[in-house]
């Protein structure tokens, strides 16, 4: 719905921006779509009847903003003493029908002012007549309806249609009628479908000289009911089925006369056709101020929340410490209980206003399935490391599972394409693939988290997987350190050779933690890819469940400087690093950080079978800065412990 800025000012005076309105009515819950040219588009839901209007709109920020309505403008209006008649079949469907009489008029284009107030309202002009009924309607929220007085033969019959009746619509439409049907007719035929929209044979025309104007109040449920069954909503049957005031029938009709008069010339008649069978009093409730208090969190005295009854509009009849008597206006009809007027309450106050403390709750006294925690952790680690998640159907095909054994096939499966339960995260990951090169997106780097299914003696057997797969600017280490990284936390894993048929053979790799065999990973065999370059690895999450975390500990970040010595010797080419490293274990330093290989070198001139390896020793103390001689002392017991194993040549 757009209301203009412009047109805002006419009912009320405001020193705000539209961005800051926006803001103020999106924390009272009218959404506020875009600001454009100095139009609210505004999205209400059904509940909201009371604001598909400038004018409701304008109430709204007059609560918001505790800023007074603008009276309502005068309507002066030349008269005549015409009269008419009019007569109500069925109260429910109709609880009011007004109109009125207006004769001498000249139809013709809108004037200037109101047609660029229709264009702001994006409404299409028609003539002078139509554009004041639509203005009105967009302004207050009353829709309006004009017929040519000449095309009525008699008095306004409000009717159910009788069947076989056909009534043709002003988009010209014929349309078949029903008894569940409303019209407003005359003692021959149906005129107009009630509240949705008018007839073609009484639409006012450029030959109009006298109309009856129709403001009218119909049952929401059936307008709803039958602009729904004839697939025809228009502006007024969005309004009429979401619920109108039947207060504003006269206010509506007096306004919309004096304006026709304004642009048209002519006079109204006097006499008012108000047709209804009791009066439609305001609605009073009894508001607990404990409970508002309750439900939102806050502490509102009773003064303050009349205050803010009183800036919607609503009468304040008796307040005491506990309670309050609240009269809601008959424009308010979503308003129906206690409830209501405390979301009014919050509404006005703001929502945004009030504190969003944590609530500290307990699901369970039982705590998570660690499978299910460690099924978490796994995926928040594979997102840490950059991969996106992917998921795939678990059902295969019989040309999808490749060199797969034991397979587990679905009874009464609905396709040949899904009739196998996958034993592998492979295949599904590799059609995914697929779709992406297919839409020009050549790069893929995810993950699926799921379940395999496979035979083994006869049992279904049933595991949970971690698969991986990398496409684009990567390579085989990529994908082994991305199984190290996650497999690392379950202790140190180890890589062997692998011979699995759907892998490359020469670019392949068994992973084990504990001796246990927990992943596989390597280059997709190149005939499954189409020689494009493809790495998968799938680890098994039901496995490493069984192993548990290892427990890291960590150390301080040292608080000295640590100073190296280097050390080339000469070895057997048996001789080993771990052989080294015995040497060494004896000899007990508290300085002694660190050892590693910085380079091996193997030439015919060191001699047959021998090699030079240049060692690296850190020093550092945690109490201190090492000074030279320290250093130097410890090097040489490290020097001598290792003379066993140097080989003299000659």
């Amino acid at each position: 719905m757009k209301i203009p800025f412009a047109l805002l000012k006419k009912w009320i005076s405001l020193e705000k921006s539209p961005t800051e309105m926006a803001d103020s009515l999106t924390h009272a819950g009218l959404e506020v779509d875009s600001i454009e040219n100095d139009v609210l588009d505004i999205s209400l839901t059904p509940n909201l009847s009371h604001a598909m209007s400038v004018l409701g709109v304008a109430r709204e920020l007059s609560a918001l903003f505790s800023q007074p309505l603008k009276p309502f403008p005068a309507t002066p209006f030349k008269t005549n003493e015409q009269s008419f008649s009019a007569v109500i079949m069925d109260p429910l469907s109709c609880p009011r029908y007004t109109a009125r009489v207006l004769e001498n008029l000249i139809i013709a284009p809108s004037p200037s002012w109101l047609l660029e107030e229709l264009a702001l309202l994006g409404i299409r002009p028609i003539n002078n007549v139509v554009d004041s009924t639509n203005y009105v309607m967009h302004m207050i929220g009353q829709p309006l309806h004009a017929f040519d007085l000449s095309s009525i033969s008699s008095r306004i019959i409000v009717r159910h249609a009788q069947k076989d009746e056909s009534l043709i619509l002003l988009d010209e439409r014929v349309l078949d009628l029903d008894e569940e049907m409303l019209v407003i007719a005359d003692e021959k035929n149906p005129l107009a479908l009630a509240g949705i929209m008018g007839g073609k044979l009484s639409g006012v025309s450029s030959s109009t000289t006298s109309i009856l104007l129709e403001s009218a109040y119909f049952s929401p449920r059936l307008i709803r009911k039958t602009a729904k069954k004839t697939a025809t909503v228009t502006e007024s049957s969005k309004r009429f089925e979401r619920g109108m005031d039947p207060n504003l029938c006269l206010i509506a009709l007096d306004y919309a006369t004096s304006l026709i008069q304004s642009v048209a010339g002519g006079t109204a008649s006097s006499l008012v056709i108000d047709c209804f069978t009791a009066p439609f009093p305001a609605k009073t409730f009894v508001v607990r101020r404990d409970r508002i208090n309750k439900i939102m969190g806050i502490s509102l005295a009773s003064s303050e929340i009349e205050a803010i009854y009183q800036r919607l509009g609503f009468t304040v009849s008796e307040v005491s410490e506990t309670t309050l008597h609240v009269q809601v206006p008959t424009r308010r009809v979503d308003i129906t209980s206690e409830i209501d007027l405390i979301e009014e309450v919050a509404r006005i106050y703001g929502f945004n206003n009030i504190p969003r403390d944590k609530v500290p709750f307990r699901l369970s006294s039982i705590g998570q399935s660690p499978f299910y925690t460690l099924t978490q952790e796994l995926r928040e680690q594979a997102l840490r490391l950059g991969l996106q998640e992917l998921l795939t159907c678990d059902l295969l095909g019989p040309s999808d599972c490749g060199h797969s054994q034991n397979l587990i096939s679905v009874m009464n499966s609905s396709s040949q394409e899904q009739s196998i339960l996958r034993p592998s995260l492979l295949p599904g990951l590799l059609k995914c693939l697929k779709y992406n090169i297919d839409h020009q997106e050549m790069h893929l780097y995810g993950f699926e988290i799921g379940r395999v299914h496979y035979q083994v003696d006869g049992h279904f057997m049933e595991e949970e997987k971690l698969g991986i797969i990398l496409q684009g600017e990567k390579d085989f280490y990529d994908i082994k350190g991305l199984v190290f990284n996650i497999l690392s936390k379950f202790g140190a894993p180890e890589f062997t050779l692998s011979h699995l048929v759907d892998f490359h053979p020469f670019q392949q790799l068994q992973a084990s933690v504990n001796k246990e065999i927990v992943a596989f990973l390597g280059q997709v065999h190149p005939k499954l890819t189409k020689d494009l370059p493809v790495f998968f690895a799938e680890i098994n999450i039901s496995l490493l469940a069984t192993l548990g975390l290892q427990k890291v500990t960590y150390k301080p970040l040292a608080l000295y400087p640590g100073t190296t010595r280097d050390l080339t010797i000469t070895l057997k080419e048996a001789t080993t690093l771990e052989d080294i490293l015995n040497c060494l274990t004896p000899l007990k330093s508290e300085v002694l950080e660190k050892v590693s290989v910085v380079n091996i070198y193997r030439h015919e001139s060191l001699g047959t079978g021998l090699k030079n390896m240049s060692l690296r020793f850190l020093f550092r103390s945690p109490h201190k800065t090492l000074s030279f001689e320290e250093a130097e002392k410890e090097f040489a017991r490290f020097n001598r412990a290792l003379e066993i194993l140097y080989v003299t040549k000659n």
